[in-house]
């Protein structure tokens, strides 16, 4: 878990961000006071307050599939360049998403 490196300065925050890629295997949390950040697994449930904001960022080229996003994302080409899913919610508490590699 590394608490505070999101912070003020984006540099920083894009560093982190690079340690997750780096590291897929470990699960690593990145923590500021208001956002949770880590690389998803290829499947993963998450338990979330009804329309807590959730956004996923890709670091390459990549489909999903979602069930209990306002938006589902299954019709999605993200792309790090193109389209990401960033500024989405929870409709239900419980989130499925499920993709082909972290």
């Amino acid at each position: 878990m590394a608490v505070g490196v999101l912070g003020d300065r984006i540099n920083h925050g894009l560093g982190a961000c690079n340690v997750l890629l780096k590291y897929p295997q470990k699960n690593l949390l990145l923590m500021n006071n208001s956002d949770l950040c880590f690389l998803e697994p290829p499947k993963i449930n998450l338990s979330l307050p009804f329309e807590e904001r959730i956004s996923l960022f890709p670091f390459k080229i990549m489909k999903g599939k979602s069930k209990g996003l306002h938006w589902e994302i299954c019709a999605i080409d993200f792309n790090p360049n193109v389209m990401t899913g960033i500024s989405n919610y929870a409709e239900k508490t419980n989130i499925d998403l499920e993709f082909g590699d972290p």
